[in-house]
This record gives structure tokens, C-alpha cells and sequence, in this order.
């Protein structure tokens, strides 16, 4: 679950826009990070609502049937004894978004998404390894052209209805850090990222890529929204340069990914700290 949500209550259907698609919610909670993606016009793409039961939002204990998010990806039964309505609306509305954004060929997809100077790039890895702290420094060394699109779990679209054209989104899923921003850019990189004493960085084939790709991606249970996500899947593994780095948490593991995943010389790009 998204640690950085808090909610506010709204009275009637909201239409929020994520992964460039217009979507009704209804319910009696909103998280506020929802706010930066609403959308007035109220055009409906797809019916996502999050699943209400009828608690009474005291805490309790409950058993849930949850999706392990980030690295494991296995339906679990989990006892959550402090869980509150607002704790299951929050479960269930990802839940509820990540099933029906998949038959669009849209999924959320567990990593940080930046944009620099028009192109997007996701940095990935296993939860605790230092991805947020990857984006942070490369906002520090390389200033304000740097936009955290998602700070967490980003929309990857492609495949489908979408060619192979493949395009990042923020979301509402900011992380702990709450960071998201409401734009997106043509997906130009993926990077793995594993710690290391020194920094270096190569090209990875797709075939070696595609474990990474499906436990990081949210994979709806039934179809048809679980063959539309591996489309998406595909997609990223035939159109995307794929990445695997290893560094530290200095200036060098800027440079070593930013020259890669960007072709850009990064002196000429720097603007200090």
C-alpha cells in the first residue's frame, strides 16, 4: 500500500485522469494525491471504483486478500490488525486500477520515473536498494530539468491500442516521499539498479530483462486484463533500451547512468549541487 496517502471524503464520482485516461471513482474516500489528476470535463474511459465494504472504519483486525506489491507479486492472505476504512479503500482503489488501466494496456509498475528534457526514463529495483535517493541526486547534479513523474509506481502504456509506442505516466502512487507529478514522456529507458562499491552500467537483453519486467509490473489475475499487460510487457522489451547498473550513492552514479540512458554528455549538462 501506498504509505504517502491520506484521504478526503467526497460527496459524489470524481474523474481523475492517470495513464492518459479518464476515470471515474466513486466512493466514500479520496486520497489527496489524487487531487493533482483531476479531471473536470467527466468523460469516462474506464469504470475503476474501489471495492467499499461495509466497515465502519474503526480499527480492526482483518484478513484481506492482497497483492504483495513490489518484488514478490504473490496473492497472499495477510491480517492487517491496524488497518482502517481508509487503509482498505486505498488497497482496493490500486487494486481497482491496476485491473482495469491493464485493458487499456496501461499498468503501474513498481520504480521512479523521471523526465529530462522530454524523455522518460524509469529506475527500478528491490525495495530498501536506493532508487529514490538514484532520482534524488540526479535532480541535484542536473537541476530543474529533472521532474520525478512518479516517485513509486509510474503507468508504463504500450502494445495494443497503443503500437509501439511506449510512454510513462505519473501517478498518484508518489511513494513515502509523496512525489508524483501529473505529465509523461516517451519511455526512452528502463534501468535495474543493484549497489555496489564502484559504478558501471551495460545494455541487457530483453530475454534477460523479462524477470525483472513481470515482478515489477502489476499482473491483473484473469483476462482478458492479464494478456493486455503482458502486451504491455512486450512492448517495453522490444522498443526500449534496457539497462542494469551498479553504483554507489555518489555524483559518479549520475554520470555512469545518466551518459547511458541519455547520450548526453554530463559535464555539459551538470549545473551543481
Amino acid at each position: 500500500m501506498d504509505e504517502g496517502f491520506a484521504f478526503q471524503s467526497v460527496d459524489s464520482a470524481s474523474f481523475v485522469r492517470v495513464g492518459g485516461l479518464t476515470c471515474k471513482v466513486t466512493g466514500d474516500f479520496l486520497p489527496d494525491s489524487f487531487h493533482a489528476f483531476l479531471w473536470k470535463d467527466g468523460f469516462q474511459d474506464v469504470g475503476t471504483r474501489p471495492l467499499l465494504d461495509d466497515f465502519d472504519g474503526k480499527r480492526s483486525e482483518l484478513f484481506l486478500d492482497l497483492k504483495s506489491l513490489g518484488d514478490t507479486r504473490s496473492t497472499r492472505s495477510a491480517c492487517v490488525p491496524e488497518a482502517t476504512v481508509e487503509d482498505l479503500e486505498g488497497e482496493r482503489l490500486y487494486q481497482a486500477f491496476g485491473n482495469s488501466l491493464s485493458l487499456r494496456h496501461r499498468v503501474i509498475f513498481h520504480g521512479v520515473a523521471v523526465k529530462y528534457r522530454g524523455a522518460g526514463y524509469v529506475f527500478t529495483a528491490t525495495s530498501g536498494t536506493g532508487k529514490s535517493t538514484h532520482a534524488f541526486l540526479w535532480q541535484r547534479y542536473l537541476g530543474r530539468a529533472v521532474h520525478i513523474l512518479s516517485g513509486d509506481k509510474p503507468v508504463i502504456s504500450g502494445g495494443g491500442e497503443c503500437g509501439d509506442a511506449v510512454t510513462v505516466w505519473g501517478s498518484p502512487w508518489g511513494g513515502k516521499e509523496r512525489i508524483f507529478e501529473n505529465g509523461s514522456a516517451p519511455l526512452r529507458g528502463v534501468c535495474l539498479i543493484t549497489r555496489g562499491r564502484t559504478c558501471s552500467i551495460e545494455r541487457v537483453e530483453p530475454v534477460e530483462f523479462l524477470e525483472t519486467m513481470l515482478r515489477q509490473t502489476f499482473m491483473p489475475s484473469e483476462d482478458p486484463a492479464a494478456t493486455r499487460a503482458l502486451e504491455v510487457v512486450d512492448a517495453v522489451l522490444a522498443n526500449v533500451p534496457l539497462w542494469r547498473l551498479t553504483c554507489d550513492m555518489s555524483e559518479d552514479a549520475v554520470l555512469t547512468s545518466f551518459e547511458a540512458l541519455t547520450g548526453l554528455d554530463y559535464d555539459a549538462c551538470r549545473v551543481g549541487e
